[in-house]
């Protein structure tokens, strides 16, 4: 199962490609949190604390495709 969807098409513009990219990164953030929420209530600090690293470094890659794309 797969939450996030495959670009089957030949040809991709690369303005589409990073606007997939930028889609896929905000949902992937979303997934992150809920899953850090449920190992929060859990008391699973060791994934909670690598799920938190993740998250930043999504936060950063989305901030940055959003800023690429903008000035498209």
């Amino acid at each position: 199962m797969s939450r996030l969807e495959d670009n089957n098409l030949k040809v991709v513009s690369p303005d589409d490609m990073l606007g997939e990219l930028l889609a896929d990164s905000r949902r992937l953030t979303g997934f992150l949190r809920v899953t850090h929420e449920i190992c929060g209530r859990h008391n699973d600090v060791a994934t909670t604390s690598m799920i938190e690293v993740w998250i930043d470094q999504t936060e950063r890659r989305t901030w940055f495709l959003a800023e690429i794309v903008g000035r498209t």
